[in-house]
């Protein structure tokens, strides 16, 4: 456990010294959330239930292109425009989570164990994002492709059994099934990413050598999800508490309102202000969050890049006392 409390830590001085990369976290909210492997189990499951969703049969029906066509045939100019600038805002949100990732990587492992004044720049992230952009681009696709797949396997109860019912148990089983290697998926990409950056490797090797590192730490990189995940709930709990907090007064204030003029306007004041500072402080907490969680990966990285270790459970299952 002590390893986890130092990378912890050590994380968290950089995150805090270096504000900029908090903006880098907030872009990576657009990629993969939080990058939480745990949440996985429970995040993928609305692939399902949305009405356009490609795991749904609905998605596929020839009546919804054909309607879609007939849209974009009545104003052809149009369409092909629009989809031009879509590709166009599609391309540059990648360029920047790409970039946003690979300067998380960069900073964390530059400034492990430093105390120097100096700060990461965007000029840091920009050069960084030059040498390393192709290759990092590539894992993030083939991650996601293969673990968009396994959820495909899991969906195809959907499209081919006969029955509701079996369709639901079908997939339920499928699902629960398959997550777990879409977890593994998950960290075996944030691991080829970080080799890939700090090692300098092509996409091949990167993914071999994280292989090797995921393959000989299990039990370590399985904790250390779980403990991400365990902290991002805190995390979330004490934001709705200190926006609950801070509109205390709006509170009273609408009671008074409310006992004065007989109306609850100052009620709905109250909640919507609470709604408001909510949001607010989920979406800068998830960015900080993110930020912090991506460099915990990069700093175990670089840990377990040393040699394997032993996770807790086993060292407890085996009666070894740790040394540290």
């Amino acid at each position: 456990m002590q390893l986890y409390k130092t990378i912890f830590r050590q994380s968290w001085e950089i995150t805090k010294r270096h504000r900029v990369l908090w903006l880098f976290g907030f872009f990576l909210l657009f990629w993969s959330g939080k990058g939480l492997d745990i949440e996985l189990f429970f995040t993928e499951v609305h692939h399902f239930g949305a009405r356009l969703s490609p795991l749904r049969p609905e998605f596929w029906q020839a009546s919804y292109w054909q309607t879609l066509f007939s849209t974009m045939a009545d104003s052809t100019a149009t369409g092909v425009g629009v989809l031009l600038l879509l590709l166009a805002i599609a391309c540059f949100v990648l360029f920047v989570i790409m970039s946003s990732q690979i300067a998380l990587v960069d900073a964390f492992a530059v400034f492990r164990g430093k105390d120097s004044g100096s700060r990461y720049s965007l000029d840091h992230a920009l050069q960084a994002s030059g040498r390393h952009m192709l290759t990092v681009l590539g894992i993030n696709v083939a991650g996601k492709a293969v673990s968009y797949g396994l959820l495909a396997i899991a969906s195809s109860p959907l499209f081919f059994a006969n029955i509701a019912a079996s369709k639901f148990i079908y997939t339920v089983f499928l699902y629960v099934l398959l997550m777990p290697a879409v977890v593994f998926v998950s960290i075996l990409t944030k691991y080829a990413v970080n080799a890939a950056i700090i090692e300098e490797l092509p996409l091949t090797k990167a993914y071999k050598r994280s292989w090797e590192v995921l393959s000989q730490n299990i039990g370590v990189s399985l904790e250390f999800a779980v403990l991400a995940f365990l902290v991002f709930l805190a995390v979330n709990v004490f934001a709705v508490t200190v926006a609950a907090l801070a509109t205390i007064p709006f509170f009273f204030l609408g009671m008074l309102i409310a006992f004065t003029i007989s109306s609850i306007a100052g009620l709905y004041t109250h909640l919507y202000f609470f709604y408001v500072l909510a949001v607010f402080a989920v979406v800068f907490t998830a960015a900080v969050f993110s930020a912090w969680h991506f460099g915990n990966w990069t700093l175990l990285f670089l840990e377990l890049t040393k040699g394997s270790r032993r996770s807790k459970i086993h060292r407890l299952f085996v009666g070894e006392t740790p040394t540290k």
